[in-house]
């Protein structure tokens, strides 16, 4: 038998099957003896037993080790034996076992207040340090730190490596540190933070904001004023013809503000700057965050702005970098100048970076943020950063000045207007702090020197330099609230996102852009198409168009555009005598689309051309000299008066989703030819639904109109209405589920030129995506053809033969759970198209949907049907059959 030893160590060493049963008796019986166990644990013990068990010394095979075991630690299951020896073998051993007094690392005897006065950080073994003129003589080691610890080596190599060492009370007393009064490391930092950095803060003092400029008496009325714009720092630039005398310099900047100057270099970077929060500016900031526009620049050779010497004609109302978009401005909450009462708004449209004289010019916005917790050192130094993002590193340094009309230039956030995006600066502190401790007065602190480090934010994944990016870092951080971090959203809105926040802000003012042609023009135009603010209930496409330009007598077409360039704005287009536009002329002018320019459209100039007013186009003169660029969507990049001006255009129909300017219409000159919505029927029927089913893009929303005469259109998009899909608009009605007919005569489909463009007339189970249906189409280019999807969701069935024509009748009949498709070219002869198929799901409901679909197989550009003649008959036909030669759509 091997001896026992005791020792803690979790692995078990040899695997073991349980048993299948329990032994009767005891195999293993007798006194027992296992040395060298590794540990004190069940495992352990049972690898060892395992091993005498399956010595041949003895006859155990009717049981197991484990179960055998078990006998013996009256257990029946692996966790009550387990128990077992942690509870009633390993717990009594570790208790019996002495331990060593922690005293014994010192040699010290039991003068535990030794051990104290170390974990305190003092005794000799803190505060010495080895030298060659202590104790021992000039010239010999004393305070040698491996000597004087020599009783810490030994206590390793012997009892602190193999017994169990004592935790001295001394330290543990009570469970809490005798220093911080914790017992977590939450607490002690909790402690630290508000019992010694606290009052060490709060004891410290601001240095008034206003030593910038020392105004005296009159010093904050100075810094609300140049916060607002205002002052000599703003309003002045350097001139040769000022106070000093002509030709001497007078009004410099780095002169006149060099008291900024020499704050920087002092206390603006060593001391905590009051935050001027007695000045309505900067009064309950409730987004945590500042931010400064500025409009102008006044110095030159600082690479900063376009300001330039001489200062007399080359820096006269000169721009910063632009690196923002401004939106608008809300008089309501951004003006916080004295004696301003403006409620109004003012409008920037138009940033095309360029500075034209379209564009609102170049602006440049940079802000700070901080936290919550007055102790961040975020919240601690905002003076600073109001001292060195505005009168030092932008007006000192870069010479910026001046704010947007109609508000303040630096301000809360959310009495700012409304903006993309803003640079950020932050502040990093490196203070030398002093910490004392007495036993009766307890701790305390003081700052002995202090230097600020000024640099552009850090913000979220990145970001950096970028105010609501470094709002998002700190909202993470909890050190701001999403309300807070929302709050300031609004007025930085982001990258292109001007438009968007300009138009919900109009909005909910209750304005909506638009046009009215009628009384803008006394002509009588039609919309039929638009995006954004011109959006329409029901957009029209090519078969519209060219009804209402064959009714037309100009044949003028208008785009409108408001946030376009001034001379984009209106654009007349007309056909020159002896030419008309083609069927595909308004999806061209809506998407470029043909790519055939010269064949479909004609040549800009020889066939048509763009006027300024209506009148021009009417009498056909003045027309736009220009060079027509046919690679981007209308009006090509044309200007009539520079020639070319580029991103005036809007692409109406897309694939993925809207691209160039926002609020656009288009108009023809001709009256409305439809009736009301409420006055809409399908063949005389009304209560309809119209819809869009699947996936039609975000350009590619269907409609239906009527006119006075019964004539339909309708509109659609989608990839197709074939196999598993049904991405398309339907217009349909109910109908019970007995024999039923429906009848058609298409007039005409304009398929944008997809030969599986769909219009077809059909029974469906329901209006959901992927529902059982019959259908009898008519396609784009492949001729006639008969489907129907049998169950819910699964692939259509398909017959096809071509080619197709329109003005051709459609019929689709439901006797029983039988349908079948005809197809006549007069409305009185007709041919049976197809099979009769059997569909049990369309005959087993009390009803179905009955009415017509249209797809155009391209995702975002609508396909249109002219219908007429329209019936639903509750009885089904009878018609002579026809056989046909069809080909299954593959």
């Amino acid at each position: 038998m091997r001896s026992v030893g005791c020792a803690y160590a979790a692995f078990l060493a040899i695997a073991v099957t349980s048993s299948q049963g329990f032994a009767a008796a005891e195999c293993l019986t007798g006194g027992l003896l296992f040395e060298g166990v590794k540990g004190c644990s069940y495992e352990a013990l049972l690898a060892v037993y395992t091993t005498d068990f399956s010595d041949p010394l003895f006859t155990c095979s009717d049981t197991t080790a484990e179960a055998d075991l078990w006998l013996k630690l009256n257990a029946t299951t692996r966790d009550q034996a387990q128990a077992y020896v942690k509870n009633n073998i390993c717990a009594p051993m570790y208790s019996a076992r002495s331990y060593v007094p922690f005293t014994n690392v010192a040699n010290r005897g039991s003068d535990y207040q030794f051990v104290k006065r170390y974990f305190d950080g003092l005794t000799e073994w803190n505060e010495q340090v080895e030298t060659l003129f202590g104790s021992n003589g000039i010239g010999q080691v004393s305070q040698s730190l491996k000597t004087d610890s020599v009783g810490v080596s030994r206590f390793f190599a012997a009892d602190g490596s193999s017994k169990q060492v004592e935790l001295p009370q001394i330290v543990t007393s009570n469970h809490a540190s005798p220093i911080l009064n914790a017992t977590t490391r939450d607490q002690a930092q909790a402690y630290v933070k508000n019992n010694i950095c606290a009052p060490m803060y709060s004891a410290r003092s601001y240095v008034p904001f206003t030593d910038i400029s020392y105004r005296g008496p009159d010093s904050y009325q100075f810094v609300k004023r140049y916060f607002d714009g205002l002052t000599e720092w703003n309003e002045q630039v350097e001139t040769l013809f000022g106070s000093n005398g002509i030709g001497q310099v007078s009004q410099n900047l780095k002169a006149d503000s060099i008291s900024v100057t020499r704050f920087f270099a002092g206390d603006g970077s060593s001391k905590q700057v009051e935050f001027p929060t007695q000045i309505s500016n900067f009064q309950s900031c409730q987004s945590n965050s500042v931010m400064c526009c500025w409009v102008t620049d006044r110095q030159s050779g600082d690479a900063n702005g376009n300001c330039a010497s001489p200062y007399d004609s080359q820096c006269v109302d000169k721009d910063p970098g632009d690196n923002t978009d401004l939106c608008y401005v809300d008089h309501n909450s951004s003006n916080t100048v004295d004696g301003a009462t403006s409620n109004g708004e003012e409008l920037f449209p138009f940033d095309d970076d360029n500075n034209s004289g379209n564009a609102e010019g170049p602006i440049h916005c940079h802000g700070f943020a901080w936290s919550n917790d007055p102790l961040d050192f975020t919240a601690r130094y905002n003076g600073n950063k109001a001292f060195f993002v505005a009168p030092y590193d932008h007006m000192n340094q870069r010479g910026y000045v001046r704010a947007v009309p109609g508000a303040s230039m630096c301000a809360c956030t959310e009495k700012m207007p409304v903006v993309s995006r803003a640079d950020c600066s932050e502040v990093t502190e490196t203070n030398v702090v002093r910490f004392y401790f007495s036993p009766s007065g307890g701790w305390s602190a003081e700052i002995v020197t202090s230097d600020l480090t000024f640099a552009a934010c850090q913000g979220y994944r990145g970001n950096n330099n970028n105010l609501f990016a470094y709002m998002q870092r700190l909202n993470i951080e909890k050190k701001i609230t999403s309300d807070q971090l929302a709050l300031a959203n609004k007025n930085l809105v982001g990258d292109n996102n001007c438009p968007f926040a300009t138009a919900y802000y109009m909005q909910q003012k209750g304005y909506q852009v638009g046009f009215n042609a009628n009384l803008a023009l006394s002509s009588n135009f039609t919309q039929i198409g638009g995006a954004e603010g011109f959006q329409m209930d029901r957009p029209t496409a090519d078969a519209t168009f060219n009804t209402l330009y064959n009714s037309s007598s100009s044949g003028i077409v208008l785009r409108v555009c408001e946030d376009c360039a001034e001379r984009q704005r209106q654009i007349f287009v007309r056909y020159n005598v002896g030419f008309r536009a083609s069927n595909s002329f308004f999806r061209w002018i809506k998407s470029n689309k043909p790519a055939d320019y010269a064949g479909t459209i004609g040549v800009y100039g020889q066939k048509w051309a763009m006027y300024s007013t209506y009148a021009d186009a009417l009498a056909r003169t003045n027309p736009w000299n220009c060079a027509y660029n046919n690679g981007t969507v209308f009006p090509g990049d044309c200007d009539p008066v520079l020639g070319t001006v580029t991103n005036q255009f809007k692409q109406l129909e897309s694939g993925w989703t809207y691209s160039g300017k926002r609020n656009v219409g288009v108009y023809i000159d001709s009256s409305n030819i439809f009736v009301p919505p409420n006055q809409r029927t399908l063949g005389g029927i009304n209560n309809l639904s119209s819809l869009d089913i699947g996936d039609v893009g975000v350009t590619g929303r269907g409609s239906f109109d009527v006119t006075d005469a019964g004539k339909i259109f309708i509109r659609g998009s989608g990839n197709d209405m074939f196999y598993f899909f049904d991405n398309m608009h339907l217009v349909s009605h109910e109908i019970s589920a007995g024999n039923a007919t429906l009848t058609v005569r298409i007039e005409n489909f304009e398929s944008i030129s997809q030969s599986w463009a769909m219009m077809c007339l059909t029974f469906r189970l329901s209006s959901q995506s992927g529902s059982p249906s019959f259908e009898m189409c008519l396609s784009g280019g492949s001729g006639f053809v008969q489907q129907y999807r049998a169950t819910q969701n699964v692939s259509k069935t398909s017959w096809w033969n071509g080619p197709g024509a329109t003005n051709s009748w459609l019929k689709v009949v439901k006797k029983g759970c039988e349908f079948s498709s005809y197809l006549s070219y007069d409305g009185d002869n007709w041919n049976l198209f197809g099979n009769v198929q059997k569909i049990p799901n369309l005959c087993s409901a009390n009803t179905l949907q009955a009415g017509v679909a249209v797809s155009s197989r391209s995702v975002g550009y609508l396909a249109e049907a002219v219908l007429t003649n329209y019936s639903y008959v509750g009885v089904s036909s009878r018609l002579t059959v026809v056989n046909n030669v069809l080909r299954r759509r593959k």
